[in-house]
């Protein structure tokens, strides 16, 4: 970003999906797609950076320990999930800070008001965390080669 552009922005970026359509949260992956979003946007951090489906393959918590040495490296400062389940946000929370979760809660998907949203509540620490809740109008009609969109 020129010009001073990049101190009037907050810069947020998904990881996760490769053009392929496979999901992906191996740690070479997520250091691959966090320097590949740095060197496109011309950046030197990231400030949210989101995991955009969680891979089943591989535990939350071998992505989140890999997201982890990025923040402590400078390249990101905060870390999201996007679609995740209250088990996994808890289990990737306890390697490292989930500040953002980005997930469908509308009038036709309040399920998240169950067990996701109370989750949030209990993890979030005024002083230190801001949980921010990304409300998705979504067509309810996906394509048979889209990923799925239920929650792990």
């Amino acid at each position: 970003m020129q010009g001073g552009a990049r101190e009037k922005v907050q810069l947020a970026t998904k990881f996760g999906i490769t053009p392929a359509r496979e999901v992906r949260g191996d740690p070479a992956y997520v250091r691959a797609a966090c320097e590949g979003s740095l060197a496109r946007l011309g950046v030197d951090c990231i400030d949210l950076y989101y995991q955009h489906r969680i891979d089943k393959n591989v535990p939350v918590e071998i992505t989140m320990g890999e997201i982890k040495k990025l923040v402590q490296e400078g390249k990101v400062k905060y870390v999201g999930l996007s679609e995740a389940s209250a088990a996994t946000i808890r289990r990737a929370h306890a390697v490292h800070p989930i500040t953002a979760v980005q997930l469908e809660w509308s009038l036709w998907s309040r399920d998240v008001e169950e067990d996701i949203i109370p989750t949030c509540r209990f993890l979030q620490r005024p002083q230190t965390y801001l949980f921010l809740f990304t409300v998705c109008f979504q067509n309810q009609v996906h394509s048979t080669n889209e990923t799925s969109s239920k929650r792990t």
